[in-house]
């Protein structure tokens, strides 16, 4: 079983709200990678040309309300054909992630 911490769950139901927000429906996939100073968010699904980067900023100040640090450099590339994109955002200071207990079966 994957366990997230509740900030990655933070961070997915947002970037999910955000984009269902701005591109109409939520993207097939979305996964969260927390390590040290970064932050990786791989989508799949639902991306349009012309929307995804001029969102960016509006995304970024979201994710730092969220994480509570300021993002000091960021990095995006998407393919259209595969409908497929991943972000790399860099924070002034490593990620504190509290983990979320879940209990053995």
């Amino acid at each position: 079983m994957n366990q997230h911490s509740t900030l990655d769950i933070q961070i997915m139901q947002y970037i999910n709200k955000f984009m269902k927000n701005t591109q109409g429906k939520n993207p097939e996939e979305t996964k969260v990678e927390i390590s040290g100073e970064l932050l990786i968010i791989f989508l799949k699904g639902t991306l349009e040309k012309v929307k995804y980067p001029m969102v960016s900023d509006e995304r970024k100040r979201g994710l730092e309300e969220i994480v509570g640090l300021k993002i000091i450099d960021s990095y995006d590339s998407f393919t259209i054909d595969q409908e497929a994109a991943c972000s790399v955002y860099i924070f002034e200071k490593t990620i504190k992630k509290p983990q979320r207990r879940v209990p053995a079966c």
